[in-house]
């Protein structure tokens, strides 16, 4: 989740483009919601309630036992890939040129747990240690190690896109939410005073919506308010019923709804001697959870890759064939990757959220040219990986992928299942608590292609269409 704020106003990042004034060009973003993430990184909830709650219920943290100190000028490089590992990457566009500084809301409990390594474009990396110490959550601005009072000055030209990447380098380090301005009068915790607004978003499950919002310097506490109304989402005179105040934390659930009904909801925040109101958010719940998304969507490292089609020739005939893949495919020239106990690199990853306790199947909408690419590792919340081989897509599937030649075909719709055989039984991860989940695909054989990924509580029905 990405804002940008003027003057003392936080909105959204589409409604900037208007007209540009003096005020200053200030970014905001969430640090669990980058563009890219890669391994070691975890995603972590922090709800309500927690001794340290964090914006929007989550942060960034490295996995425990990871770290990458050895050097004080530069990190080190994963062998395997060649890259540098547990790295967050965020997108971000400026309209003023100038000097710009790098705020970020952490926590560093000790001197050996007080460091990132940040990048700005393809500048070097800087090695961000002896981060200001706490406990608790807290504001401190990028700086080298020796100069902990000097931000960094990272300068800018006018109407300019950037890409900003934090990567681990202590293990107890955690991160929660990055700001870029060029104000360098803004104090977070003092400056950022109302009004400005906490941005609000829902997840529908099966009777339970979630709810979460950007923490707001000044904000003591948050009311949640429900409306059923049929104008809710577009008559701002809607009657809301506040469902819960919220004094720890930036998360709240509304349990028993009911499906096909219309939610409403917004945010109000209290502190700083002002009341001030979220946008309003709609969602309703289903008879089933189903979350879809493209590929595109998941975090890669090579010789993972994106592509639209991929040509090889078949191992069996000979011929060239074509693979329409508009998703992931592992790269047609690289070895297999059969040990399950030795998995180096090929990873993507996908991080998602589920409202409520559930029980879940996993579906891929996959592409494969014949039995030496038709696999990839799986595992979930980084257990056990399992080997998902054998790809036989029926005639049932109501999506398929295109492949040019006959007498096979070659995608479509595909259960997860441990094994070399659609036969196999079916994954069904159950309970899967309410909360952050991490998916993840690793290459097995060179082509096998994914373009789409669904998730849904629906354990007997494939997906059904193709969600173009």
């Amino acid at each position: 989740m990405t804002l940008r704020m003027k003057g003392l106003a936080w909105i959204a990042v589409l409604s900037t483009f208007a007209a540009r004034s003096a005020w200053a060009d200030t970014i905001a973003m969430e640090a669990e919601s980058p563009a890219t993430i890669s391994n070691p990184l975890l995603i972590k909830d922090a709800f309500a309630g927690s001794t340290t709650p964090a914006s929007a219920g989550r942060y960034l943290e490295v996995q425990a036992g990871n770290n990458n100190n050895a050097s004080s000028t530069t990190p080190a490089l994963d062998p395997n890939t060649g890259q540098v590992p547990g790295q967050a990457c965020y997108s971000f566009f400026i309209f003023d040129s100038g000097n710009y500084k790098v705020w970020a809301r952490v926590i560093a409990p000790t001197t050996g747990d007080d460091s990132f390594w940040v990048k700005m474009d393809n500048g070097a990396w800087i090695n961000w240690n002896n981060i200001k110490p706490g406990s608790a959550w807290h504001w401190d601005f990028v700086h080298t190690s020796g100069a902990p009072t000097q931000p960094i000055n990272f300068s800018f030209a006018e109407q300019t896109a950037h890409v900003l990447c934090v990567a681990h380098r202590e293990d107890g380090a955690k991160l929660d939410a990055l700001l870029v301005t060029d104000d360098f009068t803004i104090d977070p915790p003092t400056a950022l005073t109302p009004p400005f607004l906490p941005e609000v978003r829902t997840i529908g499950g099966k009777s339970t919506i979630f709810l979460e919002w950007t923490a707001v310097p000044g904000a003591t506490s948050f009311d949640v308010k429900r409306s059923t109304s049929n104008t809710c989402f577009t008559d701002p005179s809607s009657t809301f019923t506040t469902i819960k105040t919220v004094s720890n934390g930036f998360t709240a659930t509304d349990t028993g709804r009911v499906p096909g009904v219309q939610n409403c909801y917004l945010v109000t925040m209290h502190g700083g001697g002002v009341l001030q109101d979220s946008a309003v958010v709609s969602d309703s719940v289903s008879s089933n959870f189903q979350l879809v998304t493209e590929t595109d969507s998941f975090s890669l490292t090579p010789p993972l890759e994106f592509v639209d089609t991929l040509t090889r020739k078949n191992p069996s005939s000979g011929a060239n064939e074509t693979l329409e893949i508009n998703g992931f495919a592992t790269q047609s020239t690289v070895a297999t990757q059969t040990d399950a106990a030795n998995i180096k690199k090929g990873f993507a990853r996908f991080d998602f959220q589920l409202p409520e306790t559930l029980d879940i199947r996993v579906w891929g909408l996959v592409t494969f040219f014949d039995n030496k690419s038709d696999s990839f590792w799986v595992r979930l919340d980084r257990g056990a990986w399992f080997k998902w081989n054998g790809w036989t897509v029926t005639s049932g599937n109501t999506c398929t992928r295109k492949v040019n030649f006959t007498g096979r075909l070659g995608g479509g719709w595909l259960p997860l299942y441990d094994g070399d055989s659609p036969t196999a039984p079916k994954k069904v991860f159950t309970a899967l608590p309410a909360g952050t989940h991490t998916l993840e695909f690793a290459y097995r054989e060179p082509a096998a292609g994914m373009d789409r990924a669904f998730i849904g509580s629906d354990l007997t029905n494939m997906p059904g269409g193709c969600f173009d």
